[in-house]
């Protein structure tokens, strides 16, 4: 009798942390009720290095779908078989086909000019393609202390709000700021000379009506010719001669996403943040345009800094 009875308990207690453990699993957040779908514009290596940032911080499996994979079926059709509670949108493709869903958190990242194709989508935060205004002007002014007047002209459908930023934050350094705004590529070389003598270094900003293949010849022509350096926010352009370059690196962006979608998917509470920015920048500098153009580089202040020859 006393075995049967230690028999007995044994298996009662067996099946008591049985269903312990199917208790866990339905409440554990990486099995049950917490998923993320990653939809991806492209195979793009910027957009595969945001991808990987995003799995450094979210550590729970991820669902993804490239857009340029999907054939036939529609992201729609891939959302509402994954459910996902937490969708990433990497890339503007893949946030013009996400933003019309209004009840699933998204976060956006890589995603140029976001802000000229959002209204009032509550549930729609994402991770700047720029460096903050506020860094962008304390690295200016440590590499380039003699810098006091930068010129900058933009679209104000597209980056309206990140040249109104720089402006109010200018307003807190002895940094001065002329800006114009532009419809049209072509009225860009107008606007540019219109600076001639007014400015110690021309802002190139991401904004596609501002900076194309014609006009970011036309700014580094100039940059030569009246000895004004170019600050971009490509690797590209300093390498073409614009003197440096200020931007978030796609790996940086994944993992401000990750960190923005494990606050989401543990706080019941959590509010939109708006936009948000990489806390690392990277930083490429043309000695050799420095050079060109007489810039003396503050070199105490380049520790992070890529140098391109």
């Amino acid at each position: 009798m006393r075995w049967k009875s230690l028999n007995g308990f044994a298996v009662r207690k067996k099946n008591l942390l049985i269903l312990i453990y199917i208790l866990y699993l339905l409440s554990s957040p990486s099995v049950y009720g917490q998923k993320v779908l990653a939809v991806q514009s492209a195979r793009f290596i910027p957009y595969e290095e945001v991808y990987k940032g995003f799995k450094d911080i979210y550590r729970k499996d991820i669902a993804r779908v490239v857009i340029a994979e999907l054939g036939n079926v529609s992201v729609t059709d891939k959302i509402k078989e994954i459910k996902p509670d937490v969708i990433l949108a990497i890339g503007i493709d893949a946030l013009l086909e996400t933003k019309d869903i209004r009840d699933i958190p998204i976060i956006h990242a890589m995603t140029l000019n976001a802000r000229s194709i959002l209204s009032d989508n509550d549930n729609i935060t994402g991770v700047d393609i720029n460096i903050s205004p506020e860094r962008q002007l304390s690295i200016i002014s440590k590499i380039l202390p003699e810098i006091k007047k930068i010129g900058l002209i933009y679209n104000p459908g597209k980056t309206g709000y990140l040249a109104g930023s720089i402006q109010e934050s200018a307003k807190k350094t002895d940094i001065e700021i002329t800006a114009y705004k532009v419809n049209e590529s072509s009225d860009v070389p107008t606007l540019v000379n219109k600076m001639k003598g007014q400015i110690d270094l021309l802002w190139m900003m991401p904004d596609t009506t501002v900076v194309t293949p014609e006009t970011v010849e036309f700014m580094l022509l100039f940059s030569i010719e009246n000895r004004t350096p170019v600050a971009s926010f490509s690797k590209k352009h300093v390498e073409m001669g614009a003197l440096i370059s200020i931007s978030a690196a796609p790996f940086a962006m994944g993992q401000r996403a990750g960190e923005v979608a494990n606050k989401i998917l543990s706080d019941k509470n959590y509010r939109n943040e708006g936009e948000i920015y990489v806390r690392e920048e990277s930083l490429f500098i043309n000695m050799n345009a420095a050079k060109k153009l007489g810039i003396v580089i503050n070199k105490k202040n380049m520790k992070k800094a890529e140098i391109i020859e």
